[in-house]
């Protein structure tokens, strides 16, 4: 796009024709207090985009093929955006409902089943998995860090509506208090190893942070929790 024209304040100031389904990613202003309304389908990443000049952030949203339009970058709702924003796209049939893990080396998977590994770093598999759970997006979490003690231990952008599942250890006699706003399903994760109890929460889409498996308030757990989304 051009700088120059980082005042535009109309709804439809660049349009393109996006030959096949993709996300497209809007680069804006870091400095910006508020997004322009014709964004408010988009979602947070996280992720920052740096340049020479000002960092970027970087918003997504999901289209269909067929003819795309984008407001300015100042059109109504904007406020102190002072660089114009950038577009990319990038070709795909969805925008996955994880994205952007970190600690990035914590895998993201789909549709575990029995018999799948539920770690990253231990070969214990899944013997027994809820129904509802079957066609659930997974984040495989390291057993290493079962003793982890901080309140963000674990963070990931959430793209749509949905409801986090953790699985935490059936030992455990008390909870960490980032988890006081879960319910007990009454659901049991079976594996080879131990019994993981299923607690719920619903989050809108955004970024969500989680602490650790042995943040302050949690006894007992000696394995490390496991979590998993469905819209």
């Amino acid at each position: 796009t051009g700088n120059n024209e980082k005042t535009n304040v109309s709804d439809s100031f660049l349009s393109f024709t996006l030959a096949r389904d993709a996300v497209i990613y809007v680069a804006y202003d870091s400095r910006a207090t508020s997004l322009p309304a014709w964004m408010s389908g988009f979602v947070n990443t996280g992720r920052v985009l740096k340049t020479t000049d000002v960092a970027l952030k970087i918003y997504a949203k999901f289209y269909n093929a067929g003819k795309i339009t984008l407001g300015g970058n100042m059109a109504p709702g904007a406020v102190g955006a002072n660089t114009n924003y950038v577009a990319m796209g990038k070709e795909g049939t969805s925008l996955p409902l994880i994205q952007y893990v970190t600690p990035a080396k914590y895998p993201v998977a789909e549709n575990l089943t029995v018999g799948s590994q539920y770690y990253m770093d231990r070969a214990y598999t899944i013997t027994e998995l809820p129904s509802e759970l079957g066609t659930a997006t997974w984040i495989k979490t390291g057993n290493n860090e079962k003793t982890n003690v901080s309140d963000s231990f674990l963070s990931f952008t959430l793209v749509r509506d949905a409801v986090i599942y953790v699985a935490y250890d059936s030992r455990a006699t008390s909870l960490p208090t980032w988890m006081s706003g879960f319910v007990n399903t009454g659901r049991v994760l079976k594996t080879t190893d131990v019994a993981l109890k299923i607690y719920a929460k619903f989050y809108n889409a955004g970024k969500i942070t989680l602490g650790g498996n042995m943040a302050p308030g949690a006894i007992g757990a000696n394995t490390n929790y496991v979590v998993a989304t469905k819209e």
